[in-house]
């Protein structure tokens, strides 16, 4: 089933955008970062595994720079096991909106 999934505005604490229970899957085709601030802004991606605490080993991008009323777009496909997380922070909050777009199953 296709899914989007979406952060709202973050702030500068992680923020879990896709969770996984222990019986599902998902695969993430596309990840869509916005800054929809009037200055250049940082982000992290994690995929953290399940059991785990994000760190740089589990990051898909980290500290990226997004320049003002810009977007950043990642092309996956990016497998979510079962128990697994994105995780996404912004270095100031209400800046950036993140979203993911594919398949839980």
């Amino acid at each position: 089933m296709k899914t989007r999934w979406t952060s709202g505005t973050l702030g500068t604490t992680e923020h879990v955008l896709v969770s996984c229970k222990n019986n599902q899957r998902a695969t993430i085709e596309q990840i869509v970062v916005t800054n929809i601030s009037g200055s250049t802004r940082q982000y992290d991606i994690y995929h953290v595994p399940k059991g785990q605490a994000s760190g740089t080993d589990d990051a898909l991008a980290y500290e990226v720079t997004l320049g003002s009323k810009r977007i950043a777009v990642f092309e996956g496909p990016f497998y979510l096991l079962p128990g697994d997380e994105l995780r996404v922070k912004a270095s100031a909050a209400s800046s950036l909106n993140i979203f993911a777009y594919g398949d839980s199953y």
